[in-house]
Order: structure tokens, then C-alpha cells, then sequence
């Protein structure tokens, strides 16, 4: 990976095609999975910082990704100051996305529920909670299991059987589960 530091907020990155194989960089995947563009740019961008000391967790940016016809990536990245938009969202290549950088308690968190009900009363409950960050609900036939994907760490779950997953899950998920609905937490609480 190439780091081109511009200034204080803002970096170019150029990954080769053995980086972005490296990073599971997909932008067949990335183009249909929010979650999963979000959690591979910020890995990217954790390790970019590490090697020019450029700070990112709890950070909100400006993204735009490239890619060319060698099959090379590039990221201009840029902080965006006092911006609390959690909007995450890549529906195309050259997409910009702002999204901020998880914390210990702010980040992509995965549920698991053995019951569609359980998920349904925890979309109520973070509903009743005033939970406002994204938020979305799948479902693994093959292993009926139900999925919440929500910004924030919340015991509100765990307390309606759900189990707290690691975040790789959600490559999981996006690879072999079935999209319930967007905005879950709203969209179900309101039909529980």
C-alpha cells in the first residue's frame, strides 16, 4: 500500500491488486453490502494511520474509492470536522461515504437470534430506547438464524436472547444471508 499523506485530515491510499486481496477488498460485495464497505475501509484506514501516524478511531471522513482498469485501488480520504452524520452507505464504485470510525462502544455490532420474535421485541426495545444509528436484520435459512446489525453496543440484545457475534460475522452475513429490511430497529419495531 501506498500512503500519500496530503495533509493533517486528509491521505491518498493506492492499494495494488495483491493489497486489495490482502484487505478481502471486494467491490462486487462492497457495491451491495454497506457493512461490509465500511468495515474493510476502516481496516484500511487503521493501517494506513499506524504507519503515518494518522488518527481515525471516532474520526468521521469523506471516502471516495477508485478503481482502475490494472485492477490497482485508490482512496482519497478526508476528516470531516464536527460532522456527527453516521450515514454508511456504497452503492457504487466512486460512491462518497461519510462514516464515522468505531470506539469501544460505537462500531458495526452483530446479533444473533434463534427466533424472529426475539429480534423483532429488541428492534422495540432500541426503538423505545430512541436508537437512531443504522441498522439492519438478515436471515441465515440454512442455519435459521436471525441477524441485527446496529451501530452502537447495546445490552438491549443480549436481554431478548441475542448473542453478541464478532464482527467478521457480518462478511458472513453478507456472503450467505438474506436481507430482512433495512433500518430493522424502526421497520420491525413497529410491527412488534
Amino acid at each position: 500500500m501506498d500512503i500519500l499523506r496530503i495533509n493533517d485530515s486528509s491521505m491518498k491510499l493506492t492499494l495494488t491488486a495483491e493489497d486489495m486481496i490482502d484487505y478481502s477488498l471486494d467491490i462486487d460485495i462492497m457495491s451491495e453490502c454497506r457493512e461490509y464497505s465500511v468495515e474493510i475501509i476502516r481496516h484500511i484506514l487503521r493501517d494506513a494511520g499506524k504507519k503515518c501516524d494518522f488518527k481515525s478511531d471516532g474520526e468521521t471522513f469523506f471516502v471516495k474509492l477508485y478503481i482502475s482498469t490494472k485492477g490497482e485501488c485508490e482512496i482519497f480520504i478526508k476528516r470531516i470536522e464536527n460532522n456527527s452524520s453516521s450515514t454508511i452507505g456504497v452503492t457504487e464504485i466512486t460512491e462518497e461515504t461519510c462514516f464515522t470510525l468505531p470506539t469501544q462502544s460505537r462500531g458495526i455490532f452483530v446479533y444473533s437470534f434463534s427466533e424472529m420474535i426475539q429480534l423483532m421485541q429488541t428492534c422495540k426495545r432500541l426503538q423505545t430506547a430512541k436508537y437512531f444509528g443504522d441498522s439492519a436484520a438478515y436471515r441465515d435459512d440454512g442455519r435459521r438464524i436471525y441477524y441485527l446489525i446496529i451501530e452502537e453496543r447495546s445490552p438491549l440484545p443480549e436481554e431478548h436472547g441475542g448473542k453478541l457475534c464478532t464482527r467478521n460475522t457480518a462478511y458472513y452475513i453478507s456472503e450467505h444471508c438474506i436481507l430482512i429490511c433495512r433500518d430493522a430497529v424502526h421497520s420491525l419495531g413497529d410491527l412488534a
